[in-house]
């Protein structure tokens, strides 16, 4: 049997002027990244050139905060495939999140995916076996914040074989723990 792994990804932190969150009033795809978060989207993208090293496809949101975050990773990150920008992935629903990603081409081994909360969040909790003994599991269903990263892996050879806790989390990092592991 083959073996799929998906590194789900939040965007980084994000800008909500001219306003504050609650009263946001523009248009939700063009907010870009803050300062904190083009910070954290180079933390992010080092570390994943660390531990992923190379992926066969990186899919991002069309939101500029995605594509940001996007970017910056692709600059470390190798590809065996082009990369792609995508609309369908400018969705909080975990249902649309997960129809994607159980469309995605099967030659396709290691992909992430860029996206939003909920449901990165929510699609990674419904496929990954909830193991409450596991520290990145309890660290990732507490909170999945700005540049939360969860690597799953499948022991599945096709995307739509993936279900209801069959992956295994085998890590979850987030930008304060990646800057906290760098001063270490």
């Amino acid at each position: 049997m083959m073996e799929k792994k998906l590194i789900l990804v939040r965007h980084a932190k994000s800008l909500w002027l001219p306003n504050e969150r609650k009263f946001f009033m523009g248009d939700d795809r063009q907010r870009p990244l803050n300062k904190r978060g083009k910070t954290a989207a180079g933390a992010i993208a080092s570390y994943l050139k660390s531990t992923a090293n190379s992926v066969d496809k990186i899919f991002s949101s069309d939101a500029l905060r995605a594509v940001q975050t996007f970017q910056k990773i692709i600059l470390r990150v190798d590809t065996n495939y082009e990369n792609a920008i995508d609309p369908q992935l400018y969705t909080f629903a975990p249902k649309e999140l997960l129809a994607y990603i159980k469309k995605l081409k099967n030659h396709l081994k290691t992909v992430m995916i860029i996206g939003h909360n909920p449901a990165i969040q929510e699609v990674c909790t419904h496929l990954i076996v909830p193991e409450n003994s596991n520290p990145f599991y309890a660290k990732m269903k507490k909170k999945y914040p700005t540049g939360g990263i969860a690597t799953i892996n499948f022991s599945v050879s096709k995307w739509d074989e993936l279900s209801k806790s069959s992956g295994k989390l085998k890590n979850f990092s987030t930008p304060k723990s990646i800057v906290t592991k760098e001063i270490n």
